[in-house]
């Protein structure tokens, strides 16, 4: 069994940039770290991707559909933008290195 650390609640963008972030994760004894992606567009996926391959961490993603877009909905608009973010919760686990992505509604 593998187990990651969920960084979102340390969420700073110097963190995601920081060598010494993710190497301390990986020396504290965790095998990867979960990144939320609810705003994947705006996250420095470049650098986060080089960090993991520097530290040999794991990463998974995770990322949280509302009310206001969601795929299940009578409201065409709203779905649309459900399966928009959707797309971009893909886009960024791709371009992120991460091995998954679980969408997670609230």
């Amino acid at each position: 069994m593998k187990i990651g650390l969920d960084v979102s609640c340390l969420y700073e963008e110097d963190n995601y940039t920081s060598y010494t972030f993710f190497q301390t994760i990986k020396d504290l004894g965790f095998d990867g770290v979960e990144l939320a992606v609810s705003n994947g567009k705006q996250m420095p996926l470049k650098e986060i991707k080089e960090m993991l391959e520097k530290t040999g961490l794991e990463c998974t993603t995770g990322g949280g559909l509302t009310s206001e877009a969601t795929i299940y909905d009578e409201n065409d608009e709203i779905v649309e933008k459900g399966k928009q973010k959707l797309i971009e919760f893909v886009d960024t686990t791709y371009e992120s290195w991460s091995l998954n992505s679980v969408p997670m509604y609230s």
